[in-house]
């Protein structure tokens, strides 16, 4: 299940950043920087109303992450 799949208000493990994908070397450290790291909880705050993008909350941290990223954040174990 990528990021983008969670329904707001849902939790969720990170599980991978762009395993099943190419993700640009660059565009991971800038995510590993941001706290966006493997085995971190995330939560699914909202969608934009058009979609395009999402609101995270990742240690703390409110970012906005673009589909096209979150469809290469794969998380696990939903509660």
């Amino acid at each position: 299940m990528t990021l983008f799949e969670l329904k707001a208000g849902q939790s969720a493990t990170i599980a991978s950043l762009g395993a099943t994908r190419n993700i640009k070397p660059s565009v991971r450290r800038n995510l590993l920087a941001l706290g966006v790291i493997p085995q971190t909880q995330i939560k699914m705050i909202r969608k934009a109303p058009l979609g395009a993008s999402i609101e995270i909350s990742v240690r703390g941290s409110l970012l906005c992450v673009g589909q096209d990223l979150a469809n290469l954040i794969e998380v696990k174990s939903v509660f």
